[in-house]
């Protein structure tokens, strides 16, 4: 026999009915007794609650807090009518049970609109490939699985709002999100980019964390994106984490996508984590990347520019040379980061990092990784022991380093006789040196000659195994 439902569920079930048609009951939700009031909160889907909690004065029982918004209390939402944080994040566990973040989110409205936007624009992105997809980006319908996610029900057909397009989400929820994945769909000059670039406006002042993804770049779009992220009036962003991932410029590195990005890195005060992997940058981008990075003492502490051909990148210049006289009295002082895994970057590249590391005080982490920095000889035999040099030199000039990546460089064994006397004589704080993906017969001597160098009862040496068969091939006849 099925369990009649309650008064209270019906009543609930009612007034939700009534707070998605219109606003006319809430003045009698804020008579509720406060028992009453929690306990309606969680039959609510997230468009009555977001109607409610919008609609209502919020204040605490006796203490007005000065502000239009709740009070946050160790990282809770209170107010006089009730705690709709806790609600918003079972909202967002019930939806998203598979998210994690990694910082438990503080205000979990903004983290589940923030993740509801993100889901629109990635089905949408699926939509727009499809060859039968004609019109704009903006017109799309969001799918019904979305749209009963936040309540929608089709009664609400008939109100001035259009809950089913992607434009209506954009507008409504799109200034909770912090951070943007965007994929190359999205990215097309005809179809989205007015509608992007009016998103980006509308949370130039919030928005902190911009990602691309697989996406073909053009001059007018990566002009369209900066001017709509700074401010008109001080030509300031406020973006924190700019990432492009797995994506080019249709254009081969034209002087629009350069002055452009120069401008963009010139002008983030806030800008904190920069990554362009596997884009096909070249040196003279990677080039001019680091050098208005430096010109502007940028405080970013993430510089990731892995997987590009940037060899060379700072081989036409010594410690005397333009780069460095550039920089001149400058340095990055906050960058604890540099990855320059697969580079291509050559013996050169090596030298002149090290010299480069004057204007990088406190770098903490290095990625050299799957570079053939070649060794003299003429054969350009692709492995060699410039890597271990440079890492003797790298312990000296860089104390602050407590972990480097060089794997996969293709060492010969004798580097490790190197690196060891390196480490003997530095006094710094290196806790985690990767070796792995070389070649090498370990004999029980280098085993004796390793064990002195750990960190907290942990090896400071992490060494190739023999079962590493991915080893790249040693062409050296």
């Amino acid at each position: 026999m099925v369990k009649a439902p309650s008064l209270i569920s019906l009543a609930a079930l009612a007034v939700k009915r009534e707070l998605l048609l219109g606003d006319d009951v809430i003045p009698y939700v804020c008579e509720l007794p406060a028992d009453l009031f929690d306990i309606l909160l969680t039959y609510l889907p997230p468009l009555a609650l977001q109607k409610l909690q919008t609609k209502i004065k919020p204040f605490r029982d006796g203490d007005d807090c000065g502000s239009p918004d709740y009070c946050f209390e160790n990282g809770r939402k209170h107010g006089r009518y009730g705690n709709f944080n806790t609600v918003w994040k079972k909202l967002f566990k019930t939806r998203w049970s598979g998210v994690t973040d990694q910082i438990e989110p503080v205000d979990w409205q903004q983290r589940y609109w923030e993740a509801h936007v993100q889901g629109c624009l990635d089905e949408a992105a699926e939509l727009v490939v499809l060859p039968s997809f004609r019109g704009l980006i903006s017109d799309i319908n969001i799918s019904d699985t979305i749209l009963n996610y936040i309540g929608y029900e089709q009664q609400m057909n008939h109100l001035a709002c259009d809950y089913s397009k992607l434009s209506y989400h954009c507008q409504q929820f799109g200034h909770y999100a912090r951070c943007l994945r965007l994929q190359n769909a999205l990215c097309v000059e005809e179809t989205c980019v007015q509608a992007l670039c009016k998103l980006l406006i509308q949370n130039s002042e919030t928005l902190a964390s911009l990602e691309f993804l697989h996406c073909k770049l053009s001059p007018s779009f990566v002009e369209g994106i900066c001017r709509s992220l700074c401010s008109k009036r001080k030509r300031i962003h406020k973006i924190e984490n700019l990432s492009i991932d797995i994506s080019s410029f249709i254009e081969n590195c034209p002087s629009s996508v350069v002055v452009e990005l120069v401008s963009f890195l010139s002008s983030g005060r806030s800008l904190c984590s920069l990554k362009l992997r596997h884009c096909h940058l070249d040196r003279d981008f990677g080039r001019m990347v680091f050098s208005s990075l430096l010109e502007a003492s940028s405080s970013l502490s993430i510089l990731d520019l892995s997987g590009n051909s940037i060899g060379g990148w700072l081989s036409k210049y010594d410690r005397s040379g333009p780069l460095f006289s550039l920089g001149a009295g400058k340095s990055l002082q906050s960058l604890r980061l540099l990855n320059l895994r697969g580079n291509n970057l050559c013996k050169a590249d090596a030298r002149d990092l090290g010299s480069a590391l004057v204007h990088i005080p406190n770098l903490e982490i290095l990625d050299i990784s799957d570079n053939t920095i070649e060794d003299d000889g003429i054969s350009k035999n692709r492995g060699g022991v410039e890597t271990a040099k440079f890492l003797s030199k790298l312990m000296s000039l860089a104390p602050d380093l407590v972990e480097v990546n060089a794997g996969y460089n293709l060492m010969p064994l004798e580097s490790l006789t190197i690196i060891c006397s390196a480490l003997k004589v530095a006094k710094g704080h290196l806790q985690r040196l990767d070796l792995t993906g070389n070649n090498w017969e370990l004999q029980p001597s280098h085993v004796s000659m390793l064990s002195e160098f750990r960190h907290n009862g942990l090896p400071i040496l992490i060494l190739p195994t023999l079962q590493a068969l991915d080893v790249p091939y040693d062409d050296e006849p």
